[in-house]
């Protein structure tokens, strides 16, 4: 490969030379081990409650893990819908977290566990939050544990990225 200068950048175009090299990004490698690929995973849905005390407006979770299936690794959020049935979180309250995630997929299942990380309510803090997504239906089930356990499930997207 020739040297690139910032004259030859700026005559290719950066976005151009952006794009040519993304292509070229995609498996990295520990020292002396073979490259191995990195893909991810997105989860999003309008979910209903299960289980657990209270229910009715129902959850929306959005979340993204990246790494080799047998070593994801990512975050996500929750919060209440604006209206029942909604797809947009309605204003911030006390119930909405980001949450860490780490986990695996094995064949079309895939299974998350991580910590509230940012919580308006400080009991909540470090409780537990699992998902469980499957690729081939979008079938979706978040639990969180800030005490009583929730559990919500439902339809959403659930898909390779």
């Amino acid at each position: 490969m020739e040297n690139l200068t910032r004259r030859k950048l700026l005559q290719a175009g950066a976005a151009g030379t952006l794009a040519a090299g993304l292509g070229t990004v995609t498996k990295v490698a520990g020292a002396g081990a073979d490259p191995v690929k990195l893909g991810g995973i997105h989860v999003h849905g309008s979910l209903e409650q299960t289980a657990g005390p209270g229910g009715g407006i129902g959850r929306l979770i959005d979340l993204n893990v990246f790494g080799p299936d047998d070593d994801l690794s990512g975050s996500g959020w929750d919060a209440n819908p604006e209206k029942v049935g909604a797809s947009q979180p309605g204003k911030p309250d006390v119930t909405q977290c980001f949450w860490s995630q780490r986990g695996s997929a094995q064949g079309d299942t895939v299974r998350l566990t991580g910590r509230n990380l940012l919580v308006h309510d400080p009991n909540d803090e470090g409780a537990p939050v699992m998902v469980e997504a499957n690729l081939a239906t979008g079938h979706i089930k978040w639990t969180a544990v800030p005490g009583p356990t929730f559990v919500f499930e439902g339809t959403g997207v659930v898909g390779r990225i």
